[in-house]
Formats: C-alpha cells, structure tokens, sequence
C-alpha cells in the first residue's frame, strides 16, 4: 500500500495478513489440492476478524480504531469486511474492488465491460497507437484463417515463437492459444502504470510502463497485411509473456510464471464456487473475438475441473448487491484504465459511501508507491482518501470517549 497514505496516520500499527491458502498460507501443504472447501470469502472474513481481536487483546489496544485497505478482490474483502464486522471495523478502503460484477443484480452487471476498457486502453484516448486496437481486432480472425491448414498452424506456431514439442494440431488447440494470447492484454490492461512495476507478475520481474502502449507499438501502421497482423500479435503478446526479453521460446499451455499461475488456478477455484462473475466479448464493442458467456457451459466447466458446482447468486445473496445504502465508511476508488471498473462503485452513494475516480489511473493505482511519474490525478485521490480516513479515525476515537463516559444504570 502507498507509504503516503499511511504517514497521515501515524502512530499507527500495520498489518498484511495474508488470505488462506495463498502465498505461504497454506494449511494443508503446499501442494494439497485436496480441502478447497474452506477457500471462501466469508472464511477468510473470519479469519481476520479473530487476528483483528487477537492482535488488540495482544497489545491492550481494545480501543484503538481499525481501517481496513484492500485493492481488487482484497478491496472486496475490505468493503465485505466493513459491511459483516462493524464491531470490529471503523472504515474500509476499496481500491478497485468490482462488488458490482455478479449475477442477480440490478441493474444487470455488464460481463462485456472488462473487454471494453482493455479494448480502450489500446486506443489513442488511452495514449496507444492508433491504429492497435483496430489490427488487433482484425488480427485474430488471420490468425484462425491461417490455422485452417496444417501448414499454417506451422506458420501460427512460428510466428509465437512455441517450443519444440509445443503441440498445435486442431482448431481447439488454436483457440487454447487465441485464449491465451488474449489474456496477455488483460493483464496489460491491468498493468497500465505510468513506471514499471512487478505487481501483476506477483514480483517475479517488471513489466515496462504503460506496457499496453508498449505492446500496442507492434499493431500501430495502417493497413497491416495479414502476415504482419500476425507477427505483430505474437510480439504484442510477447510484452507479457517474455517481459523478461531472454526466452527462446513460450507455451500457451502456461502462464506466465509459477507463482502467477498458482494464484490464477487458487482463483479459478474461487470463480466455481462462489465467485462466480460473467465475462463475454463480442468482437465489435471490443478488440477480441465473440465469447458469449455460457452459464451452462461454465458450471459444467467447473464440475469438471473441480468436482465442484457454483453458487451462481451467492455474492449478491450474501453481501446484498447493489443494496448497500445502508452501510457506512467505505472509499471505493476506480481508474479510468483500470477493466474491473465496470463492476465498481463509481459514484457516491451516501455522504460515508465514497466514489473517487482517477483519471489515467490503472489497478489501484492509488495503491501503489509514490513516484515521479504519478499523474496529478492520483495525487490528488490520495490527498482526497487520507482525508476521509482520518475522520474515520477521529470519529472513531469520539465515539469511543463518549462510551467510557457513558453513566451506568442499575
């Protein structure tokens, strides 16, 4: 989290408590796969509740206010945290948390919203090439042409660059790798800082700055012919994949690191069971090729992989939807390269529900360390979020004051 934020806050005691089965939070080992059950959202709450009341009993902190910081799915845990466990939380901070994005709300979340801000941030609004988003449009329709041949899937595999062994042999396994490539401008998408960072590779290497913009610089002429459609695909697919710049070779049937990939496989696990939250892209209100989302086709999906089947409605179920009125001390913020915006908070909702928008901002830009390269735009978010969190924290600390005062009755 951003140094800035918490110097405001000072003195103060921060704590990164890891989600179970994460990381090094492993309770059944490493590589056991075999107790998912208890990888849930409302588990993991639990779990930092008791710490929470571990940690102040500890320290003979009883009243000392907490605030909650959380960006992506630890923003919703964050937001959920505050909304369950008010007793034990004074305020939450939501970075880029899209709480918005599951079935059984309304109005409907958009499940094509993701594409569409990943398909923006390849434009020339977005400081890309111009011409980006329209070749790569155009470049997956090439690449499935040229696979309808054994010879061109030779072509197809050359131009990415597979590995000896690397098999691509039917139209399914060209999709396996279409799919595969999409993903690299996702987390691009993601990854939109204005300086490199390591956050989306989990600190496995560095992808550049706006690596969106980076990758875009392979699909920027006008009139792209379809060999060159293709090899500029492959390269721009290759900022992700390769963003160490030293692999001979790639494999669509990996991710991009171990440590990536394991986070991706827990998450899976997640999406089929309660986090179940619709994507789709459509080809013309995005740069991709149409992928309705098939509800049928993804619980059976899940049933498959995991042995296990969704609760479509859960999320909404539990933690009430878009019906969170009633709830207080929250900052959502959202940026305006950031895909996971279409299921945020983007608007005040009360005087204590708090929307703060950031323009030019990526993932939870606001998150992140301070550099030079900061748009004025998170500056000023930062200045707006510590703001509210000491109120939180003052009013925290009044409220408290006015219950030891209270009188006793008998």
């Amino acid at each position: 989290i951003n140094q800035s934020i918490y110097l405001s806050l000072l003195p103060l005691l921060s704590v990164f408590a890891e989600h179970r089965y994460y990381g090094k939070s492993n309770p059944f080992g490493k590589d056991d796969m075999s107790n998912l059950q208890y990888l849930t959202s409302e588990q993991a709450l639990a779990d930092y509740a008791e710490l929470i009341e571990y940690i102040k009993q500890d320290l003979g902190a009883i009243e000392s206010p907490v605030i909650t910081f959380g960006g992506s799915y630890g923003g919703m845990l964050s937001t959920w945290f505050r909304m369950k466990y008010p007793h034990i939380v004074d305020g939450a901070f939501a970075a880029s948390a899209p709480i918005w994005s599951f079935l059984g709300e309304f109005p409907p979340y958009d499940a094509g919203s993701f594409a569409k801000v990943v398909t923006y941030d390849a434009t020339q609004e977005a400081g890309a090439s111009v011409y980006c988003a329209t070749n790569v449009r155009k470049s997956w329709d090439v690449a499935m042409n040229i696979s309808a041949t054994s010879e061109g899937r030779k072509q197809v595999a050359e131009a990415f660059q597979l590995c000896d062994g690397v098999p691509l042999d039917s139209s399914s396994m060209v999709t396996e790798l279409l799919d595969w490539a999409q993903t690299a401008f996702d987390y691009m998408s993601m990854g939109n800082y204005p300086y490199p960072s390591s956050y989306m590779l989990n600190g496995k290497g560095s992808l550049p700055a706006f690596p969106m913009r980076v990758a875009c610089e392979h699909m920027k002429d006008a009139n792209m012919s379809d060999n060159a459609l293709l090899q500029g695909l492959a390269q721009a697919v290759s900022v992700w994949y390769n963003y160490t710049d030293d692999l001979s070779c790639l494999d669509y049937r990996k991710g991009v690191n171990p440590e990536t990939q394991n986070v991706g496989e827990l998450w899976d696990y997640q999406f089929c069971t309660e986090m179940f939250m619709p994507m789709s892209r459509d080809g013309i209100n995005d740069m991709f090729f149409p992928q309705p989302f098939d509800y049928g086709y993804a619980i059976e999906d899940c049933k498959r992989r995991w042995g296990v089947e969704p609760r479509p409605y859960w999320i909404t179920i539990t933690y009430g939807g878009k019906d969170i009125s009633d709830y207080s001390n929250i900052i959502f913020s959202n940026g305006e390269y950031d895909p996971w915006k279409g299921g945020g908070v983007l608007k005040n909702i009360t005087d204590s529900l708090h929307a703060v928008y950031i323009d030019g901002g990526a993932h939870h830009l606001d998150f992140m360390w301070s550099t030079k390269q900061d748009p004025q735009a998170v500056l000023q978010a930062r200045s707006q979020e510590r703001s509210i969190i000491n109120k939180w924290i003052s009013d925290a600390y009044e409220k408290k004051g006015r219950r030891r005062a209270s009188p006793t009755t008998s």
